[in-house]
């Protein structure tokens, strides 16, 4: 018969004592003696529950198992419907807790699972039980969302890759106590779902749309309005777009990304049965917006076109003129 202090609030005291002290100092340098201060129990009553320390470490993480929906998973994912950005916002959930703590926080599993280079069998199975649970709530996402992803991905591995990002993202900012470290990681993997989703299957995102206005002559202040689609072309397994102005003049060719960058090379624009070489680079100035420099082909030389200041979203204001 459990006594008046061993009862099971006791045992969720020291539980949650154990899983605080656990992510403050770590499992190694906390001691029985922290977890018996933290919880204000003595050591009868702790060794009723946990015949050792790591008796109360696998309590720890059943409780974090246990609570991965209720704790976790729910308050991330409320008001998001769109099994996409659910991905994204839970991501954004580490985010906040990286800045609310100066990116003291770290994953608590993660945290452990480096931490513990050889645990017991029943800690490690619990470790990995905590991952596969975090893992199958992202693949429940991504197979919500299958139509918008090629058919022949792989879910599953696909969710272990974002828990990867997410564990790498948190350790870097970590260590470098920089929160730039880890939306480098989430703006990376943003960019390979765009992909994905541009290579998707019978019903992928709307295509991104950008309206171009700029000024193709001085003198009269002429505007042609032109709109950019991006589109995967899967033949030749690339990222392209289709450019058509108001005036019927149209072109066509690949796109690449370099760090932040979007680099158009050489093309062909066609208008009114004349052609003209031109290549583009964007360069990204905020979240955004980009700036568009574009150049000529004149002979077996390249001379300065237009620049414009693209917004995404938005009208374009142009920053310059050809």
């Amino acid at each position: 018969m459990v006594n008046q202090h061993q009862t099971p609030d006791t045992r969720t005291r020291l539980v949650l004592a154990a899983m605080q002290l656990f992510w403050d100092k770590g499992y190694n340098s906390t001691s029985i003696a922290d977890v018996l201060q933290a919880a204000k129990v003595n050591s009868g009553s702790l060794y009723y529950f946990f015949p050792g320390k790591a008796d109360l470490l696998a309590a720890v993480l059943d409780m974090y198992h246990e609570g991965i929906r209720p704790m976790l998973l729910d308050p991330a994912w409320a008001g998001v419907s769109d099994p996409i950005e659910r991905v994204f916002a839970l991501l954004a959930r580490y985010r906040k807790s990286l800045l609310d703590t100066d990116c003291f926080y770290g994953c608590p599993i993660g945290s452990l699972a480096l931490e513990l280079h050889e645990p017991d069998l029943a800690v490690r199975e619990r470790l990995a039980k905590n991952f596969s649970a975090w893992i199958d709530a992202i693949a429940e996402c991504l197979s919500q969302a299958k139509a918008r992803l090629p058919s022949d991905i792989n879910r599953q591995e696909l969710a272990q890759f974002v828990l990867t990002v997410m564990e790498g993202g948190v350790m870097q900012a970590r260590t470098f106590r920089d929160i730039a470290y880890f939306d480098a990681a989430v703006r990376q993997l943003r960019r390979y779902f765009d992909l994905l989703e541009g290579a998707g299957g019978s019903a992928p995102r709307k295509p991104d749309r950008t309206q171009i206005k700029k000024t193709r002559e001085k003198n009269n202040a002429k505007i042609v309005v032109g709109e950019s689609i991006y589109f995967w072309d899967s033949a030749a397994k690339r990222l392209e777009y289709l450019y058509i102005e108001s005036d019927g003049g149209f072109s066509r060719g690949p796109v690449s990304i370099d760090n932040e960058d979007l680099l158009f090379p050489d093309t062909t624009f066609v208008q009114n049965g004349k052609t003209m070489v031109y290549r583009s680079g964007w360069q990204r100035s905020n979240a955004t917006a980009y700036e568009v420099v574009t150049e000529f082909k004149s002979k077996n030389a390249w001379v300065p076109g237009f620049k414009v200041h693209m917004v995404r979203d938005g009208a374009l204001k142009s920053s310059g003129e050809q």
